[in-house]
């Protein structure tokens, strides 16, 4: 049983409880489409070769591994990709990641916990500066939350060898953001995405300038990219689907 604070309009606290996710069996996924999937990365296999070593199983681009192939694990559904902190995916910008709203997900579980360390399991990278169009990193008992230009911190108790859920909702027509944990609102914000269509989406690291940072360790599962900003309830059945 885990919990989580954020902080509620009032100025207050609000705890939310949040119980570990059980694994399926490591089965193959089966693809879901889902009305505008536009990239689904079950990471169930791993390519022989670093270039496109993670297959969409849409059909489309397919992610380069870097810094080595990642060892395949029981995943929250079917198998999982592991990052042990010197490997990488990165996934060069193709239309699907460039609709005016849209949807990632992905489950992580941390290896370690991130004490003292910034550990950054996605984000789409921006420019050559130090910098990210969006970004999301586990660091200390907080969760580290980016999108363009609005940077917000939550409180989260690091939950070392459980499932979560992430996902990053953004809505073209109120250019609203929200940012999700296992179903449940984290952060949230107004504001247009900055994107940079020659700068990749990485997993298992941050790039600031060219240079690694922010390593994460532990497992990735399941990626999927949606051309539409989910609803809450759609949100929480991908939750509860596994």
């Amino acid at each position: 049983m885990r919990w989580l604070w954020l902080l509620g309009l009032c100025g207050c606290d609000i705890l939310f409880q949040l119980n570990p996710v059980p694994l399926h069996d490591a089965s193959p996924d089966t693809p879901t489409v889902d009305p505008g999937l536009v990239a689904y990365y079950p990471m169930d296999t791993v390519g022989a070769q670093l270039a496109g070593c993670m297959p969409d199983a849409l059909g489309g681009e397919a992610g380069n591994c870097v810094g080595g192939t990642p060892v395949l694990a029981t995943g929250v559904r079917g198998r999982a990709y592991t990052f042990d902190g010197t490997n990488r995916v990165q996934l060069a910008d193709t239309a699907a990641f460039d609709t005016a709203s849209f949807t990632v997900a992905i489950w992580y579980q941390l290896a370690s916990a991130p004490n003292g360390n910034y550990k950054c399991p996605i984000n789409r990278i921006y420019g050559t500066e130090a910098d990210d169009a969006w970004q999301v990193c586990l660091f200390d008992a907080q969760i580290y939350t980016k999108f363009g230009l609005a940077a917000v911190y939550a409180p989260v108790i690091p939950d070392v060898g459980a499932w979560h859920h992430l996902a990053l909702t953004y809505d073209a027509s109120s250019t609203s953001w929200t940012y999700w944990l296992d179903g449940l609102g984290l952060t949230s914000g107004t504001g247009t995405p900055i994107l940079d269509k020659t700068q990749p989406i990485v997993l298992g690291t941050d790039l600031d300038v060219g240079t690694v940072g922010s390593p994460f360790d532990g497992l990735l599962d399941d990626l999927r990219f949606y051309d539409r900003a989910l609803t809450a309830n759609e949100i929480m059945a991908l939750v509860l689907q596994r």
